[in-house]
């Protein structure tokens, strides 16, 4: 058996987070904003938004 430590949190081991960081910007939004934010970020994903996962 092996330990490992793992911080308790690290965005910079979570790939998605690298997107989120760079597409939603940090700032207060309302409800509908948030969500199309978000929805503008995922019709996104394959063309504009690229994620390789290795």
């Amino acid at each position: 058996m092996r330990f490992y430590f793992l911080p308790p949190y690290g965005p910079e081991l979570n790939r998605i987070e690298m997107v989120w960081q760079k597409r939603l910007p940090f700032q207060s939004y309302t409800l509908i904003e948030l969500e199309q934010a978000i929805d503008k970020i995922e019709a996104g994903f394959g063309s504009e938004h690229q994620l390789t996962l290795c």
